[in-house]
């Protein structure tokens, strides 16, 4: 009987977070000795169609297999949790335990004052339409409270495609200008982009919902669909741009609920993860729905970790360029000086007046620095970012195309390699474009771009 514990053990939390399970001794016999032994297929799915058959019913057991039910969803409520956590928790910075508050608040009494999450997705449950472990896992992929807490650490779980479909022109424009700064000429340009994505994609999709009773997630939109979006380019970079235009509102959308920008690398490949290929991403055409989701997770990862480690590599390589640039002139204390100055203005925050005071007091008197314009051309910012970004994108677009080649041909390959690099190029672009933002800024105490961050690291190690 292990294989149907699920059935009487409830998963619930302390008053501290700790998850734990509780055992229902007297539903374990119930399910033993009436339910069971009025079965002879003793499959999952048989087993599961024939409670709630019971618990609909609604006679003397029905009490019994309900409880016996949201024993079950509890436990699918705790793996999906799980499985968010193993997806996204290590890089947005929460684990199952933060999760569980919002989805585990069945206290498994047969009666209760308040209505628990188990209880509302057995009530909103059929059978005709999906397993019960499915509908589980998207009830509460899609919870309200827990939705709010991803958003909070900047995990927004929306498709691109969702995201354009209830943005207007006019909220686009608004975002691009008072959020992105960008000239009247774009902005109108990404409007009419969006009005032709309305145009076509909204309403195919429209037109097949009318023929089904519940909404489906949005996906890519087709190659023909595409073509006829597409003007004066090409459906592929129809498709980069769109996906773009998405990003930039999906950051918006987090910074308006956090407070905190995220970079296009954080959520590249975040929207088709639940039905992920490279293929899917980079590709317009269509491809299996069976894809391995194991496989598409272990991609994801070892993008983000390739990622970090590209941007990591080239930081070091450029300050270490540059450093050694500096001693083959005879500037040996000026090559320290330059680290020095790097750290300061990133990791303390200080101006460029402030670093030029503390670096002549420290390499005095082998260095002395006047004023602030000294120490802008020490540190060549805007050109040491430009080797950042192209060091960083060159490696990882080595590690893109090689994952790309598990998934697709030679020949489909070399079509996708402009595509791919368009994408690339967007996401170290918006990790610089953010790191330059925030150098402008007058609060730098506290780095927050991903640039900056990774910078200081390289740095302190580089000093020590």
């Amino acid at each position: 009987m292990e294989t149907f514990l699920n059935y009487w053990q409830l998963a619930k939390i302390t008053s501290s977070g700790r998850y734990y399970c509780k055992t229902f001794p007297h539903i374990q016999i119930w399910f033993e000795q009436y339910f069971l032994s009025t079965l002879n297929d003793l499959s999952e799915r048989n087993v599961q169609d024939s409670l709630v058959r019971c618990w609909q019913a609604g006679g003397t057991d029905a009490a019994m297999a309900g409880l016996s039910l949201r024993c079950f969803i509890s436990h699918n409520i705790y793996n999906t949790c799980r499985h968010l956590a193993q997806q996204f928790g290590h890089h947005y910075k929460f684990s199952t335990t933060d999760l569980l508050p919002y989805v585990l608040d069945d206290n498994g009494r047969l009666k209760n004052s308040y209505r628990p999450f188990t209880l509302e997705i057995l009530e909103r449950y059929s059978i005709t339409k999906a397993k019960l472990s499915t509908w589980t896992t998207h009830l509460t992929k899609n919870r309200r409270g827990l939705n709010e807490f991803l958003l909070e650490q900047g995990l927004y779980r929306i498709s691109n495609w969702a995201i354009l479909n209830d943005t207007t022109c006019s909220q686009l424009d608004r975002i691009f200008e008072n959020f992105y700064q960008f000239p009247k000429i774009e902005r109108k340009a990404a409007q009419n982009l969006l009005q032709r994505y309305h145009d076509v994609y909204r309403r195919d999709r429209n037109l097949k919902l009318q023929t089904r009773r519940q909404g489906s997630r949005c996906q890519s939109p087709s190659y023909e669909q595409l073509q006829k979006i597409a003007i004066n380019q090409t459906p592929e970079q129809a498709l980069v741009q769109l996906e773009d235009m998405a990003t930039k509102l999906r950051q918006y959308r987090i910074y308006r609920r956090n407070g905190h920008v995220q970079t296009l690398g954080n959520v590249i490949f975040l929207d088709e993860l639940d039905n992920f290929s490279l293929e899917r991403y980079m590709s317009v055409e269509p491809v299996d729905e069976s894809d391995n989701a194991d496989e598409q997770q272990a991609f994801f990862q070892q993008y983000q970790t390739k990622l970090e480690l590209c941007l990591r590599q080239a930081i070091q390589q450029a300050l270490q360029q540059r450093v050694e640039n500096l001693q083959r002139r005879g500037d040996k204390f000026k090559a320290q000086a330059y680290i020095e100055a790097v750290r300061l203005f990133h990791q303390e925050g200080l101006s460029m007046g402030e670093i030029a005071t503390r670096l002549t007091k420290q390499f005095s008197p082998h260095i002395n620095f006047n004023n602030q314009v000294q120490i802008t051309r020490l540190l060549k910012l805007k050109e040491l970012r430009s080797q950042i970004r192209q060091l960083t994108l060159d490696n990882i677009k080595a590690f893109v195309y090689e994952a790309a080649g598990h998934h697709t041909s030679a020949n489909r390959l070399g079509e996708l390699k402009s595509s791919i690099e368009t994408i690339l190029t967007q996401t170290i672009d918006q990790i610089i474009g953010e790191a330059a933002a925030e150098a402008q800024s007058p609060n730098r105490q506290h780095p927050e771009s991903r640039l900056a961050v990774t910078l200081c690291q390289v740095v302190n190690v580089i000093a020590a």
